[in-house]
């Protein structure tokens, strides 16, 4: 098998149609890649297969979706994540938290964020 060079990869961990949208957007913008098929809730894809499109994706980062629709125990979202992680093929920049199309919920505390600037 052919080495594989480390890809750049932004996790978020939302996949429903509204994050979608969103994700696929700022992938265009950014220059990156977005890889729909992990979109979903929740993901139903497996990692192999993940790790072959991250692969396959033109251009960096690659924006990945992973969504486990709720789950309180480790759902497939939060199992891609960890498969991800430890993937020594993939060079894991960052994971960005995200619930976009939530019902019931009152929403979460902003402590810190950061601007389009970087500064805090």
């Amino acid at each position: 098998m052919q080495q594989k060079t480390k890809k750049q990869v932004i996790l978020i961990t939302d996949g429903d149609h509204v994050a979608q949208h969103v994700v696929e957007e700022a992938a265009r913008r950014v220059g990156g890649r977005c890889i729909s098929a992990s979109g979903g809730n929740p993901s139903e894809i497996d990692a192999p297969a993940l790790i072959e499109l991250i692969h396959d994706a033109e251009g960096e980062p690659v924006l990945v979706m992973v969504d486990d629709a709720g789950t309180r125990r480790k759902g497939p979202g939060e199992k891609l994540i960890e498969q991800l992680a430890t993937e020594d093929s993939i060079e894991l920049l960052g994971v960005l938290a995200v619930a976009s199309h939530t019902a019931k919920v009152e929403g979460v505390p902003v402590v810190a964020s950061v601007d389009r600037n970087g500064e805090l």
